[in-house]
């Protein structure tokens, strides 16, 4: 039988701000929705926080977004902004994400939705 090891070589590709989304919204599933924090201290994380998990691995207050985070938070905000949600600046769904009446469930039905668009 004819063998060559490369064909085991897994084939790495490159994340796009779907997969991000996608990923995201399985973060807050897993760990829980935070309010006012990128994570609080029992490790629930706001949707930005899902978001900075999911490219670099964990969260960090003074942290310098890169293209593919922008892209990502880019979209979850237009998508936001067409189903008429209030609160977003920017690329930034801060304020929308820390309504004290905002679920985990929303969070994570927006990302995916995001994701989906």
């Amino acid at each position: 039988m004819l063998y060559n090891p490369k064909w085991e070589e897994k084939i790495n590709v490159a994340p796009t701000w779907r997969s991000v989304l996608f990923r995201a919204a399985e973060i807050v599933r897993e760990r829980g929705l935070a309010k006012n924090h990128l994570r609080d201290g029992l490790g629930r994380v706001c949707v930005h926080g899902a978001i900075q998990v999911v490219i670099d691995g964990n969260t960090y207050p003074d942290h310098r977004m890169g293209p593919l985070e922008i892209e990502s938070c880019q979209a979850l905000c237009n998508y936001l902004q067409q189903t008429g949600a209030e609160g977003i600046v920017a690329y930034g769904a801060a304020h929308w994400n820390n309504e004290p009446s905002r679920t985990a469930d929303e969070v994570i039905a927006a990302l995916e939705g995001a994701a989906r668009s």
